[in-house]
């Protein structure tokens, strides 16, 4: 039964630490706050609470929903710029 605790331990501390390497900032957080941040990665606002371990001045985010337009209208503006 250890021995499958330890392999799993094991597994998960490898999962995190491609999460890690993808975004280094990640290394700033303990284990148990990176898997909240990776669980609720679909619900912002909840991961807020973790966003001042991650970066320095930063105590939450005023999050809005973009509209569909506005990729099209960014791209439109960076190809007439051209």
């Amino acid at each position: 039964m250890n021995f499958k605790l330890e392999d799993i331990q094991k597994s998960l501390d490898m999962y995190l630490e491609t999460k890690r390497q993808i975004f280094p900032r990640f290394y700033f957080i303990s284990n148990d706050d990176l898997l909240e941040i990776l669980g609720q990665s679909k619900n912002p606002i909840e991961i807020q609470v973790h966003l001042k371990k991650c970066f320095d001045n930063i105590k939450s985010l005023n999050i809005a929903r973009a509209s569909h337009c506005v990729p099209n209208n960014i791209s439109q503006s960076v190809s007439r710029s051209d």
